[in-house]
């Protein structure tokens, strides 16, 4: 891979962490601003004369918390998957030559298959050989019986 597009992806990544990051602060800013505003409100003296925090601020506040946080790592981690998945895809399709691995497969197929032509070459004059000299009468049954002789 070419560092110029080493720096592409890995800017992309960092942008699409990022973007998490900002919508998991988003939504732990919206859980304390909920949960806990009325009681920051109240020390720090923004609303005052407003009501007594409620008891819900401190499961809201904490929900909103651990939602944030759970969305920004889980975010960050999705978009460390797309961007290196995307990346290595790119990268063999550029790098990777379909016809050099035609041409061998090809090849390989092409040996087997004359292998395979010599074998029934060699098959085809040993049957008539065989069947010569039983006066031309060919069974199965002598073929392997004289086989296991062989072996």
């Amino acid at each position: 891979m070419h560092i110029s597009d080493a720096v592409k992806w890995g800017l992309y990544d960092r942008l699409l962490a990022w973007a998490a990051f900002v919508v998991g602060a988003g939504i732990v800013a919206g859980g304390l601003w909920v949960g806990a505003g009325n009681t920051l409100g109240a020390l720090s003296g923004i609303f005052v004369g407003e009501s007594v925090p409620s008891p819900r601020s401190l499961p809201i506040t904490v929900g909103g918390v651990v939602l944030g946080l759970f969305v920004w790592q889980l975010g960050a981690v999705i978009a460390r998957y797309h961007s290196l998945t995307t990346a290595t895809g790119q990268e063999v399709t550029d790098e990777f030559d379909t016809e050099r691995v035609k041409s061998e497969i090809l090849t390989v197929v092409d040996d087997r298959i004359s292998e395979m032509e010599h074998e029934i070459t060699r098959l085809r004059g040993h049957i008539e050989t065989r069947r010569a000299d039983n006066d031309g009468e060919f069974s199965f049954e002598n073929e392997l019986n004289e086989a296991s002789e062989d072996d």
